[in-house]
């Protein structure tokens, strides 16, 4: 009998010590780097009756996130929790429960707390279900994870990207809004095997297992893309360009050295045409780094440039394009076979184009598509080809852009009075290069401003940042090429600010009218 007392005093001692275990609760602070309020489990648990092993269940979600709102942040302070969670009745052994990406639903709306709580003391049950967060709450927080510029494209690496990767796989709360947020910000291909891969996924059944138009949803939220899939590795660059002599570069500035093998190859190229087609009816943005002048179409044994044309060609929606590497050369002939450019005659949305090495000086054609186009209002040329060459002499001087352009103007007005309208237009061209490659067009200020007294034709310059030589790229043409790259993700290309974009002669910017401009507003 006394031994009986005893083990009914211990058990007395015992319930007593579980009602007094009561989970701390919510504990809402700041997380490092991020606005939003974020909510923190510290401890549910509740021990085991006497003589039981105590049980225990984690559930470990990496990149900063547990249960969708228990620690993240854009520097969280460690990369993995844990939750342990377990729930007592009076008189009854404790059943842990372990919850799924896919169960916390329950969580979400208490629900979870049914059948194994009747009959639970009021406070212990009070104390084992936490109160409800609200679905807009959390939803409010995977909008402040993704990146405020709307144009903003982010690489797998980034922390944003991994954030909301791991929010999309907490529950099914979460998983509309965070992969919606992949899908507009994080469509970074730097690989050919990223490209083949998404090739495949594009490629699938457009219909779910029930039927339902899923997969065309999903594709209608991308719209904007970055494309390098011509290499091995992600963000492998050509060596070529880095230690090139910049006084060995000839009037085309060739940025690949073609005595070594092109990396374009026909599956690769297969690839793009696949994303392209599929994403043809919703790609408005289009930021690619491929070296297409590192094949010439002599040389195109596989015949991977028709290829490659077919595939820029059917993106008819496309409204920004920038090409890091070069003007876009798509020339699937011989090179004295002239073909249409098809930024021009294939994009006639197109409202802000960046290319890279264009030839303006000879090229009339570049001139004409510019007045004509329909849609067309901001031109970046990065390191033009601006040498003239006059027949007299044959010397070289840098081509005069307004006299260009009022020329093609009253050629096509010529050719065609019904076109008139459309050479009218107000247009800016803005030169990017190093500081010090920058052309001089000083000497042209008297006739422009003969030409142009209002100045609707607006020439502006933008200087790449010079190496301070803790990198290897030490070379102007890698230096503006990075720089184009980097502000055409961050969707500061056109931004006149970011690119500290000035007149090129003494003409006063209308700040305001520049930026409607670039930024698409009529």
């Amino acid at each position: 009998m006394p031994q009986s007392s005893a083990a009914h005093g211990a058990n007395v001692e015992d319930v007593q010590e579980k009602e007094r275990s009561a989970a701390k609760g919510f504990d809402i602070e700041k997380a490092e780097g991020c606005t939003a309020q974020v909510l923190r489990i510290d401890q549910v648990a509740v021990r085991q009756q006497q003589q039981q092993q105590q049980q225990q269940r984690y559930w470990w979600i990496p990149g900063g996130l547990i249960l969708g709102f228990v620690s993240f942040g854009r520097s969280p302070s460690s990369s993995s929790f844990q939750l342990n969670v377990s729930t007592a009745a009076r008189g009854a052994p404790c059943r842990p429960r372990t919850f799924s990406g896919l169960d916390l639903d329950t969580l979400l709306s208490s629900s979870w707390a049914s059948s194994e709580f009747v009959g639970m003391h009021a406070p212990a049950r009070n104390a084992a279900v936490a109160p409800a967060l609200p679905v807009e709450l959390v939803l409010h927080i995977v909008d402040s994870v993704a990146p405020s510029n709307p144009c903003t494209i982010l690489p797998p690496t980034d922390e944003v990207t991994k954030t909301l990767l791991s929010l999309s796989r907490v529950c099914r709360a979460t998983y509309p809004a965070a992969s919606k947020k992949l899908r507009q910000h994080c469509v970074y291909i730097d690989s050919n095997n990223r490209a083949r891969r998404f090739a495949r996924y594009l490629g699938g059944p457009l219909f779910d297992h029930s039927g339902s138009m899923a997969r065309v949803h999903h594709l209608t939220q991308i719209t904007q893309m970055f494309l390098s899939p011509f290499t091995d590795e992600p963000r492998e660059r050509s060596r070529s360009i880095i230690y090139r002599d910049v006084g060995d570069e000839t009037s085309s500035d060739h940025s690949w050295d073609l005595t070594a093998p092109s990396p374009l190859d026909l599956p690769t190229a297969l690839a793009v045409r696949d994303i392209f087609r599929a994403l043809a009816p919703y790609l408005r943005r289009l930021v690619i780094d491929m070296p297409l002048r590192s094949l010439y179409p002599d040389q195109d044994r596989y015949r991977v440039r028709p290829v490659l044309r077919s595939a820029f060609q059917a993106l008819v929606n496309l409204e920004e394009f920038t090409s890091v590497q070069d003007e876009l050369f798509l020339n699937a002939y011989s090179l004295g076979r002239g073909e249409p450019l098809v930024w021009l005659h294939c994009w006639k949305k197109l409202r802000r184009l960046c290319i890279y090495n264009p030839d303006i000086a000879s090229q009339q054609p570049v001139w004409d598509g510019m007045v004509l186009h329909p849609s067309l209002q901001i031109a970046i040329f990065a390191r033009a080809d601006m040498n003239d060459i006059t027949e007299e002499d044959m010397t070289y001087s840098t081509v005069d852009m307004k006299k260009a352009w009022f020329n093609s103007r009253s050629r096509i007005k010529d050719i065609d009075p019904s076109k008139s309208d459309r050479a009218e237009k107000s247009f800016t061209i803005v030169l990017v290069d190093c500081g010090g490659l920058q052309p001089t067009l000083q000497s042209f200020a008297p006739e422009w401003r003969r030409l142009d007294p209002e100045n609707r034709i607006q020439i502006l310059l933008s200087d790449a940042p010079e190496s301070d030589g803790s990198d290897g790229f030490q070379n102007p043409i890698a230096l503006t090429q990075t720089y184009l790259r980097d502000n055409a993700v961050r969707g500061t290309l056109f931004d006149d600010k970011a690119m500290s974009m000035r007149q090129a002669i003494g003409h006063e910017m209308e700040t305001g009218d520049f930026l409607a401009t670039t930024n698409g507003i009529d």
